[in-house]
């Protein structure tokens, strides 16, 4: 399970860099910074609901601590590349 979402991961990386290299879209370090910690943070979210299934009571304060952060970042990161254009 893992190692699919981490391949549907680098999939879409891969078709965002494809994307923007065609749509001449200037993206800079700091964003590919900026949106890979988030989706590293949104990876340990997913992977921590996958894990718990039923028992979600105990682990709903990780999973707010990591997917927020993890949604925030990379819509900042979205954010910074839509303003550069």
């Amino acid at each position: 399970m893992f190692i699919t979402i981490v391949l549907v991961m680098v999939a879409f990386y891969t078709f965002l860099e494809f994307y923007h290299r065609s749509q001449k879209i200037k993206v800079t370090w700091y964003d590919r910074v900026i949106g890979g910690i988030g989706g590293i943070l949104l990876l340990i979210a997913m992977w921590n609901i996958v894990d718990v299934r039923g028992d979600l009571a105990d682990t709903r304060l990780f999973i707010l601590m990591t997917g927020l952060p993890a949604v925030i970042l990379m819509m900042l990161a979205w954010l910074f590349i839509v303003r550069r254009r």
